[in-house]
């Protein structure tokens, strides 16, 4: 998968840590690789105290960063009546990871033994294997489809903006000549097909199937952003424009 185009994407994961599956992205491979590769050094530290201390570290990490996404996820305003009651079940999903974390640090301060903290680091990176990992794609994913709709909505107001600024122009054969209505409608047609590739990662999201679809919702809301990001390259386009025809 590409890079996301739009910087405030990559802001939205938060650099956090991620896991297996061909529809992740390289953000939330790095999200899951980040805390594994951490519980992994603890493996390498002899002493008691040292072990412990790098394992509260990564626990610490940990629970701010599920905070995180919890906090962002629940902030979400105008959601539909679907989308709300999967929102409350997402939320519920991460009050559970940070109980598991806030359990996993209160036997980490009872514990006495090297082998002890060990163990509990095992069992923690198997648990996030299993359970964290899968649970936490399913909540980027769902700030994803918002936060591309969030984009689409901006930019669907830019070009009412300007569709209307170009409607008060009377001269036809200048808008012609500039190519300005040709481009409008181009930046047009990107816009509904980021409609259409942000109402299928919609669908996904409320769709109770266990089979795998074929493009997932962060591939859509990539290409989402392409979509928008074509449509706003052509409205500075327009406003290069216009300001030559308006000289």
């Amino acid at each position: 998968m590409s890079k996301f185009s739009i910087g405030l994407l990559v802001a939205l994961a938060l650099s956090l840590p991620a896991t297996q599956s061909r529809a992740q992205s390289g953000v939330l491979k790095s999200i899951i690789e980040d805390i594994s590769d951490s519980v992994e050094k603890v493996k390498e530290v002899d002493d008691l105290a040292n072990r412990k201390n790098a394992l509260r570290k990564v626990l610490d990490f940990s629970i701010s960063r599920t905070e995180n996404f919890y906090n962002r996820l629940k902030n979400l305003e105008g959601l539909e009546p679907g989308f709300v009651d999967l929102r409350e079940s997402l939320l519920s999903s991460l009050e559970k990871f940070l109980a598991y974390y806030e359990n996993a640090l209160a036997a980490l301060e009872e514990a006495r033994e090297a082998a002890v903290v060990k163990q509990i680091g095992v069992e923690i990176k198997n648990w996030r294997n299993e359970i964290f990992n899968p649970g936490i794609e399913k909540v980027i994913d769902f700030l994803l489809v918002f936060q591309g709709e969030e984009f689409l909505e901006l930019a669907n107001n830019r070009f009412e903006r300007i569709s209307g600024d170009l409607n008060r122009l009377k001269d036809i054969k200048l808008l012609k000549k500039f190519r300005l209505q040709g481009l409008l409608g181009s930046s047009s047609a990107d816009l509904k097909q980021a409609k259409e590739l942000i109402s299928e990662a919609k669908e996904i999201l409320l769709s109770a199937s266990d089979e795998e679809p074929e493009n997932s919702i962060q591939d859509l809301v990539e290409l989402t952003l392409v979509k928008i990001k074509s449509a706003y390259k052509k409205f500075l386009e327009i406003n290069a424009q216009l300001k030559e025809l308006l000289q």
